[in-house]
């Protein structure tokens, strides 16, 4: 069976340790945020590859995020945006008990359109029952509550 990375979990010391070899310091970054930035070192350093710097739209969206990306290469700022909005859907969905079966709306909507979820998938990515394919993030949805 193959390893995934648990993106949201924290590196270690042995992690730390094998960084520090390659010249960095990811202490208190997550595995996924650790991983490209040993990934960056590689292509530049190893390859010889240039890092592309972060573009517009990232900045633009770690803005709204309230996060500088400044320092980070695309790659990264790639991972530091995904980390924030996971986290956020999973602190929304523990703080409204957000479950399948609930009835909810979609705040980014322009209609108040109502539906019912059907499934949340482990990143916060919820699914509408007969919603022909629709999903929101779960930090964008607002629970109806049961009258």
């Amino acid at each position: 069976m193959k390893k995934t990375l648990d993106e949201n979990r924290i590196v270690i010391k042995k992690q730390v340790d094998f960084a520090r070899l390659l010249g960095l310091e990811i202490s208190g970054d997550t595995v996924s945020i650790a991983y490209a930035k040993i990934l960056d070192v590689i292509e530049k350093d190893f390859l010889g590859i240039d890092i592309e710097t972060p573009s517009d739209k990232q900045f633009e969206l770690a803005n709204m995020l309230g996060c500088n990306i400044e320092n980070y290469s695309r790659r990264v700022a790639f991972i530091v945006i995904k980390d924030i909005i996971a986290r956020r859907n999973v602190e929304s969905i523990r703080k409204y008990n957000i479950k399948p079966g609930d009835k909810v709306v979609h705040s980014l909507d322009n209609i108040e359109k109502e539906y019912i979820i059907s499934s949340i998938s482990e990143k916060g990515q919820v699914y509408f029952k007969g919603g022909q394919g629709r999903q929101a993030w779960a930090s964008s949805i607002v629970k109806i509550d049961a009258v």
